[in-house]
């Protein structure tokens, strides 16, 4: 089997990123023979690709209207012109190649099937309300089958939009496990703080919904100050400086210190630093990346009952899970804390939930079979 893949931008990350495990996954899954994917080149071309891997570039335009338009035209030829016009199946990643690959499809006569890993919200900023218009319409289109990471957008979204449910499959995104049982030398950033407090990493980019996870988790601390010692490291980004203001409102100045940009890879020596993981989201999100990698590593985990997390993880066994209120989430950590027995039962059914269920070769097998049905013409 040969596949077809678009993505906007590739590999993301030049040491690593979720995209890439993807792809690489795929590509190591005993029925495909290549994958030949389309994309924009960022950062660079500097990074490790498989040898049934090829990349077919298309320009980086950055600037909105004119990017878009370049972009989609760039698929379209590249793709009559180069070896990608040989694969089997055709597989869009996100909304902004959906054009181009439905193109594609119908020019090369290959089956398509749309891969949907976040849909914004139609609520709030005026800018994820444009964009959600956008993937309605891109994501309402006819595909062969459809692969959503999250039940709570099929749900919420594409069976409001006109989606057929026969034709999804909630696959979810998966996790490089041997990767992340491997040890890492969180020791040398643990050393870097107090030994008589609890250090808890929030290691997620501090864009507007993860500030707002973090103001959380600083509230709930704030509520400990005098009961438990906890210091806190949080992650690097355009809205720091707003989480900063709750820091210094929050008389918290002295409990709290701040990640510098790191690579994606070494993310995890941060997560291996921390003492507990505290990801109490206050929005709906998917199979967050960054709670699959505490989970992989063992790490026990405290997070709120939002999105997908209560039909992935169950409360007192894979992690503990607590309604997204400062109160609730300050008394989870405080139980997290004195139990010793507990963080290392949740820490071993985490892991080996991760490896049984949410490994990154299950998710490939899971979507080859996709690929096959659609071959095949049938539902998957």
């Amino acid at each position: 089997m040969r596949v077809g893949i678009i993505n906007y931008r590739y590999p993301v990350f030049e040491n690593g990123s979720q995209v890439q495990e993807t792809v690489n996954s795929i590509a190591a899954d005993p029925e495909v023979e290549q994958v030949v994917m389309m994309a924009a080149c960022y950062p660079s071309k500097n990074f490790y690709c498989p040898s049934n891997v090829s990349v077919v570039w298309v320009p980086l335009v950055t600037v909105p209207v004119l990017g878009a338009f370049v972009y989609t035209i760039s698929l379209i030829f590249r793709g009559l012109t180069s070896e990608f016009n040989n694969v089997d199946v055709i597989n869009v990643f996100s909304a902004r190649p959906v054009l181009a690959g439905k193109l594609l499809s119908f020019l090369l006569n290959k089956p398509i099937v749309c891969t949907i890993e976040i849909i914004n919200p139609d609520q709030g900023h005026f800018a994820d309300k444009i964009y959600n218009l956008y993937q309605r319409i891109a994501f309402g289109q006819k595909f062969d089958q459809v692969i959503c990471w999250s039940r709570f957008y099929v749900d919420r979204y594409l069976s409001r939009w006109g989606v057929k449910q026969s034709l999804v499959s909630v696959i979810p995104c998966g996790i490089d496990v041997d990767l992340y049982a491997e040890p890492f030398q969180g020791q040398s950033i643990r050393e870097k703080f107090p030994k008589d407090k609890v250090l808890i990493v929030f290691a997620k980019p501090m864009y507007e919904y993860n500030r707002k996870t973090a103001e959380l988790l600083l509230e709930a601390a704030s509520l400990l100050r005098e009961e438990i010692p906890l210091h806190l490291l949080v992650g690097p980004g355009d809205q720091l400086d707003i989480l900063k203001e709750s820091v210094v409102r929050l008389k918290m100045e002295e409990n709290v210190s701040y990640m510098p940009w790191v690579p994606f890879t070494e993310i995890p020596t941060y997560i291996e630093a921390s003492d507990i993981i505290v990801l109490p989201f206050t929005y709906n999100p998917t199979t967050a990346r960054s709670l699959f990698e505490c989970l992989a590593m063992g790490k026990p985990v405290i997070t709120t009952n939002m999105g997908e997390v209560s039909e992935i993880l169950r409360d007192g066994e894979h992690a503990l899970i607590v309604e997204p209120e400062k109160g609730e989430v300050a008394a989870a950590i405080v139980k997290l804390i004195r139990d010793r027995k507990l963080q290392d039962k949740l820490g071993k059914n985490a892991q080996k939930l991760m490896r049984t269920e949410y490994s990154v070769q299950k998710i490939a097998r899971r979507t080859v079979q996709v690929y096959d049905h659609v071959l095949n013409g049938q539902q998957a």
